[in-house]
């Protein structure tokens, strides 16, 4: 991920004036000096970047467009032709916002004007052509409370292997940790005598400041079985196993941890089918909301920085105690 433009500016930009050609070699320089700021950003957002910006380019390539150009009504339609095609494809409209967004910031970067932030035509009709696609995001799946103890309960620990992936559900329970952050975890960063954990960067800490989060005891005893059983005090928590209860150096990876958890609901009998390591951060958010407990709290204890997600997380569990509940229970 060292370089954000696969294909070079000056093989698909539209210049022919010798004022143009300055500014697409401004444009080209911006660019360069953002690829070595670049590697400071976050893994995730590196990557979407990378994905996004690559598509766009591929697009161009392929219908022959140049990707940045000096000309505002070349730019405008090329940006058209591209809201169409994403408008047409399956991708979700949360997806398509994203990839709209990173061009504003592409553009942004090179210091060409953008279509959409200078046309108001062009964002109204980017705005109506998103209205044809369902604003609303499937949830992961929720892990609750109950199905954690129920897993706790049932799944039988023989191995190595299996108490760190039951060491997974419940930190990712508890400390409402995402699949990202659960792949950081390091011994240094848990507290057994505070029952916290540390995390050094959140996905929407742009300071990076880091927080903490709560650890059960659960999850402290599990730790503590770990470290006297594997025999690893240090450097990252969560690792591969090979055969043998072998423990490497290599830290598990988004999809090691999104097996783990459709592995432990199987073998607890429990459907996996839309479960995600996400599950433990929703479940243990709707569980909260489920409890009455206040929507600041449950702000508090998953780091979110306002109030949406946790409303999004809560609205299932907070129809139980809405009006139209209310007045039908009253009724019995």
């Amino acid at each position: 991920m060292s370089s954000l433009a696969k294909i070079p500016v000056s093989e698909l930009v539209a210049a022919v004036t010798p004022e143009q050609q300055e500014k697409i070699k401004k444009a080209s320089d911006n660019l360069n000096e953002w690829n070595e700021l670049f590697k400071k950003y976050p893994h995730n957002t590196r990557r979407a970047y990378m994905s996004d910006i690559a598509d766009y380019q591929v697009f161009c390539q392929r219908k022959g467009l140049p990707w940045l150009s000096t000309d505002f009504d070349a730019s405008k339609e090329v940006y058209k032709a591209y809201i169409d095609e994403l408008i047409a494809s399956e991708l979700k409209r949360a997806t398509i916002e994203r990839r709209i967004s990173t061009l504003s910031v592409l553009y942004g970067v090179v210091e060409l004007p953008n279509p959409i932030k200078t046309s108001k035509m062009l964002s109204e009709y980017v705005r109506l052509s998103l209205r044809d696609k369902p604003k609303a995001q499937k949830q992961a799946e929720p892990m609750r409370i109950d199905d954690l103890e129920a897993i706790n309960r049932d799944f039988a620990i023989n191995s190595l292997k299996d108490l760190r992936d039951l060491m997974v559900l419940n930190f990712a329970f508890a400390a409402l940790l995402r699949g990202s952050e659960l792949a950081e975890v390091e011994h240094k960063h848990i507290s057994v005598r505070d029952n916290t954990l540390f995390i050094p960067k959140r996905k929407n800490d742009q300071d990076g400041q880091g927080g903490y989060s709560y650890l059960s005891d659960e999850c402290l005893e599990l730790y503590q079985r770990w470290c006297k059983e594997s025999g690893q005090r240090s450097g990252k928590l969560f690792r591969a196993i090979r055969k043998g209860d072998n423990v490497t150096d290599s830290s598990l990876e988004y999809r090691g941890i999104y097996n783990i958890f459709k592995s432990v609901y199987l073998r607890c009998g429990l459907d996996p089918s839309n479960i995600s390591t996400h599950s433990g951060r929703v479940g243990s958010a709707v569980s909260m909301a489920e409890a009455g407990i206040s929507g600041f709290e449950i702000q508090m204890s998953g780091g979110w920085s306002d109030s949406k997600m946790v409303a999004r997380y809560s609205q299932q569990a907070n129809m139980r105690n809405a009006g139209i509940a209310k007045l039908m229970k009253g009724r019995k």
